[in-house]
């Protein structure tokens, strides 16, 4: 059974891939007319001297050098629907600084195969920005849906924390019988994603997860958590819900209280048998179903009671090393509760 996952997962990654990244609805985005387009902003787009962003029409010119260095000056309103940036034969492989600033009104509703705030990141970095989105969705059968990005590859995403406007009304979510949806990605292959949580609900007709769909390729999640209520018609995971390929998921959490689908998992669905992938100090509401095994196969993590992730003694006196890092806050006022990070 697991190998006949193993190979439905593969075949699908290959099918996408095959089409060449066809976007859908819209075309790419990638590419731009070149760097004259980014004269009106500061900046040169290297790492000492960022491209300066400060409004929506600036985020948009990112298109127009998509390995350049950026850094967010200001908190943005998005307006109308977003057309991702980037594409699979023209990945954003640069570096964005959120600074601290936040991008609210993020509206994605496509028929393209990755959507996202960006479409695909190769060799890109994504840090210290916050995401208050709308409804982001895709109809397409193989969609690819997150908050950040679709698809990445060999990038590191780190102090990224994602909101919907409305926690009612506003999902991250996939209709494909073949569709993949997370909280931060969808995809992630050969990447390190530390940092990060998201509170939003997700939704997907295939795999979903807290905060990715796949890991794969070595890739690490830690310290990181997930808050929403995650669905899916098949599969579901608190943190990621498929994690293969040697790949991580360490010091991490599920703190949601819904976690439905054929087959779930507090913190993992799954992962295959045929690399050693490594599940190790993560934690979860102890009101869902679950089995703690406390080894390199604990798909659940250990169960608490929900109201641990919100009292900072628990951390303190535990294995979980969130607000010693500095990392990491609590504020009774904000966040329900939950860790926020130390920067918002």
């Amino acid at each position: 059974m697991r190998l006949l996952k193993f190979f439905t997962v593969l075949f699908i990654f290959t099918f996408v891939m095959a089409c060449g990244g066809s976007s859908g609805g819209g075309g790419s985005s990638g590419g731009g007319s070149g760097n004259d387009n980014l004269s009106a902003l500061n900046g040169s787009g290297t790492e000492h001297d960022p491209y300066q962003i400060a409004n929506e029409s600036d985020l948009k010119l990112i298109t127009s050098n998509l390995s350049a260095v950026y850094k967010l000056t200001a908190d943005i309103t998005l307006t109308g629907e977003w057309t991702p940036i980037g594409s699979y034969s023209k990945p954003f492989s640069g570096t964005l600084h959120g600074n601290g600033h936040k991008i609210t009104g993020l509206s994605i509703n496509s028929d393209r195969v990755r959507v996202g705030l960006f479409e695909v990141i190769i060799q890109g970095h994504v840090d210290h920005l916050s995401i208050e989105h709308k409804t982001i969705t895709s109809s397409n059968k193989y969609g690819y849906v997150g908050t950040l990005v679709g698809w990445m590859n060999n990038s590191v995403i780190d102090n990224i924390s994602i909101r919907p406007m409305n926690l009612l009304t506003d999902n991250i979510s996939c209709t494909g019988e073949n569709c993949f949806a997370g909280g931060l990605a969808a995809d992630v292959q050969n990447s390190t994603i530390s940092s990060v949580y998201t509170t939003g609900n997700i939704k997907s007709g295939f795999f979903a997860g807290g905060v990715v769909g796949l890991a794969a390729h070595n890739s690490t999640i830690r310290s990181s958590y997930a808050a929403g209520e995650i669905s899916s018609d098949k599969r579901a995971g608190g943190v990621a819900n498929y994690v293969v390929d040697g790949s991580t998921v360490e010091n991490s959490a599920y703190v949601g209280a819904s976690l439905t689908g054929t087959y779930i998992g507090r913190i993992v669905d799954d992962h295959d048998t045929f690399t050693i992938n490594v599940l190790k100090n993560n934690y979860a509401s102890n009101t869902l179903p679950g089995t703690w095994k406390n080894d390199k196969d604990d798909t659940d993590g250990q169960g608490v009671p929900p109201n641990n992730f919100k009292d900072a003694s628990w951390y303190n006196t535990n294995t979980l090393p969130w607000l010693s890092s500095g990392v990491w806050k609590i504020d009774p006022s904000r966040n329900n509760s939950l860790p926020i990070l130390s920067w918002e």
